[in-house]
């Protein structure tokens, strides 16, 4: 019964957070061309390509092997509530809204595997509310970015549960997503595979998604030479401009729907969010001064958040030497990206601080720890600016000429 007033709750507050852009219309984005993208992934189709690799009407309406190089699974998704009826405009929304509720949900059911059903509704509502959540979604519009992150969770229950099948296609589909994504869960895998003993099952894993994924992998490598995909890595794309400061990720509540900017004058939030760092740091204070139990898992939690401080080392410029170091972490172009990462170990060790309160007071803990975090970030979660436009609109005249000729250089 505690599970489905939980799984209703993580529903509920999903809702909350996104209830805004249940209407007809489109809000402003930074990345403005997935509709576009989702409509020539339709031409593509129709004309009987499979897999779909060429736009017909992208490059100023020459076409472009688009999808040859950007993962089409955000895309493909889309398509199939296109099919059944809905606009582009409201497939692709059906897109951007989904993962904020399948993955709080998935981070419950997985991380209560670990602290328990309390402690996973904790982690569920950290992860759902953290700032980089509603930055990807209002602000920045990173369709397959935030598709991505959400799908982490769910990958890493069915690989906990030794669920063979589902894990293979899930780490398929993220292959097919976002690819620095993917670079993030594979190492998160790899320290996970390690803990549980479990690397050959997770090598045995990845030569199936790796040959499931291979028509869209193998092109996007080993054909980039014909792209100008240099361009990628340089001028306004250099990640040594897009450093975050200290104070940007563990301080600021400034929001904005600007850009990222030289120096700490962006016009966008970095933070990883007030609650979402603090209740890490309680949770490290608390088990480093409690005497350990037998299979207290306090390993994992301190690996967990020493990984996490990891990942925010490498948004600040004292970890400009590791950058160059690994020239491929260039393609990341923004190190603030790391973002992501952070809050899903944060998230995930969050739920553990249930373990140290007291059974009379943890759902009252639970209670609280859910008022503070909306009121903490529940306006984050806002429209910039609405467009009351259809497909019609959307795709013809001037606004469709527009689009023909953004991304040239993606």
């Amino acid at each position: 019964m505690k599970n489905k007033i939980y799984i209703i709750i993580i529903f509920c507050v999903s809702l909350l957070l996104t209830y805004k852009l249940f209407q007809n219309g489109m809000w402003s984005v930074q990345d403005d061309l997935h509709i576009f993208r989702l409509s020539e992934y339709h031409l593509c189709l129709k004309s009987g390509q499979i897999p779909c690799r060429y736009s017909p009407n992208s490059a100023l309406g020459f076409g472009s092997p688009v999808f040859n190089f950007y993962p089409p699974a955000v895309y493909q998704i889309a398509e199939l509530f296109h099919l059944i009826g809905f606009s582009f405009i409201d497939s692709t929304k059906i897109i951007y809204i989904l993962p904020l509720f399948f993955g709080p949900l998935f981070m419950y059911i997985f991380t209560r595997l670990f602290w328990g059903s309390n402690g996973g509704l904790i982690s569920a509502l950290v992860f759902a509310t953290a700032p980089y959540q509603a930055l990807n979604l209002f602000v920045r519009g990173a369709l397959a970015e935030n598709f991505a992150l959400n799908l982490i969770p769910v990958i890493f229950y069915f690989y906990t549960k030794k669920y063979h099948k589902l894990t293979i296609l899930f780490i398929t589909i993220i292959f097919l997503t976002h690819q620095l994504t993917t670079l993030i869960t594979l190492g998160l895998l790899l320290v996970f595979s390690i803990y549980n003993k479990s690397v050959k099952r997770l090598v045995k894993y990845l030569i199936w998604s790796i040959g499931l994924s291979a028509f869209f992998l193998l092109p996007s490598i080993f054909e980039k030479n014909l792209t100008t995909n240099y361009l990628m890595t340089q001028g306004y794309f250099n990640y040594i401009i897009h450093f975050a400061t200290l104070k940007q990720l563990f301080v600021d509540r400034f929001w904005g729907f600007g850009a990222s900017l030289w120096g700490p004058k962006d016009d966008m939030s970095f933070q990883i969010g007030h609650l979402q760092w603090l209740l890490p740091v309680i949770t490290i204070i608390v088990t480093s001064i409690t005497p350990r139990q037998r299979g207290d898992n306090r390993f994992l939690i301190l690996g967990i958040f020493i990984l996490g401080l990891f990942f925010a080392f490498l948004t600040h410029n004292k970890s400009t030497f590791i950058w160059q170091l690994l020239p491929f972490m260039a393609y990341f172009q923004f190190p603030w990206r790391f973002l992501g990462a952070i809050i899903l170990c944060f998230s995930f060790i969050s739920g553990a601080i249930i373990l140290f309160i007291p059974q009379q007071f943890k759902n009252i803990f639970v209670a609280l720890i859910l008022i503070v975090l909306i009121l903490l970030n529940f306006s984050y979660f806002k429209v910039d600016q609405w467009q009351n436009i259809g497909d019609q609109q959307k795709l013809s005249g001037d606004n469709l000429i527009a689009q023909q000729g953004a991304g040239l250089t993606d």
